[in-house]
């Protein structure tokens, strides 16, 4: 729970912890008679207090655009949400990143709702809906704040460590499935070597895709590594405004708020990161 708090507190989709885990509680397999009910009711609350001290007096950044704008734009921020989940697997390609986005998105929901239904003890298997759905939660809320600059903002390299949360879930879930024929003995019935040769297939893919992007990767972080080391040395003088746009298209904004992060000497300006 103490960790929780300080999630919440340093990063927007902290939040998401409360569901999340709420979903692990109302999952788990309680012995001795103990009920689910004392666990919730107060975990309920806690996270109520927390979420709205959270919350309370929020202030929107002023170069931020309006958090309202994923309804009146409910296309482009669709596109970003399933760009944002299906970068993962396609290299920071935007023609694919969407395809790849519906289709995470229907094996999460689609196994989820199997697993729902045809297990008895979700316990083992419910860490991994709480990535999924962590995962999600946080493409949903980053549209929220951010579709206002474009779908294409989704393809930020800093969000792949999350939307790489939902694959993990996928490919757990279908090699879940695939083993269950083998042990039902399913696998030489009418229409099972089907199911199992597609399930095979599509797991071989999102793994495949996985790890060529990964190796790929690397040339693109390489790419983004020189363009942004010459803007990193340019915070500590703040005169070549091109090199800074790199870093942020509002330069004014920058310059106001660079001064707080050498006061508190934080991210560039922490400890011997300094010039």
């Amino acid at each position: 729970m103490f960790l929780g708090i300080v999630a919440t507190y340093s990063f927007a989709n902290g939040i998401l912890y409360w569901d999340t885990s709420l979903l692990l509680i109302l999952t788990a397999h309680l012995e001795g008679g103990k009920t689910k009910s004392r666990y919730v009711s107060p975990w309920l609350f806690i996270s109520v207090v927390i979420i709205c001290s959270y919350i309370y007096e929020y202030h929107k950044p002023p170069h931020h655009t309006s958090v309202w704008v994923f309804l009146e734009k409910p296309m482009e921020a669709a596109k970003y949400v399933c760009c944002y989940l299906g970068f993962p697997i396609v290299h920071f390609d935007i023609r694919f990143a969407f395809v790849a986005g519906v289709f995470g998105i229907l094996i999460f929901v689609l196994s989820s709702i199997l697993i729902c239904k045809e297990w008895t003890d979700l316990s083992a298997l419910s860490p991994y809906m709480a990535l999924g759905f962590y995962s999600i939660g946080t493409a949903l809320m980053t549209c929220i704040g951010r579709v206002g600059f474009g779908y294409g903002q989704s393809s930020a390299p800093r969000y792949v460590t999350i939307s790489n949360l939902l694959w993990i879930s996928n490919i757990v879930f279908l090699t879940v499935f695939l083993l269950r024929l083998k042990r039902k003995h399913l696998f030489y019935q009418r229409g099972q070597p089907i199911k199992r040769s597609l399930l095979a297939a599509v797991i071989a893919m999102v793994a495949f895709l996985a790890v060529t992007r990964s190796v790929f990767g690397i040339k693109g972080f390489r790419y983004w590594h020189d363009r942004l080391s010459p803007a990193r040395s340019e915070l500590f003088i703040l005169k070549n405004e091109e090199v800074l746009e790199r870093i942020c298209s509002d330069v004014g904004v920058m310059k106001e708020l660079v001064p707080v992060l050498k006061k508190y000497r934080l991210s560039v300006f922490r400890g011997d990161c300094g010039q």
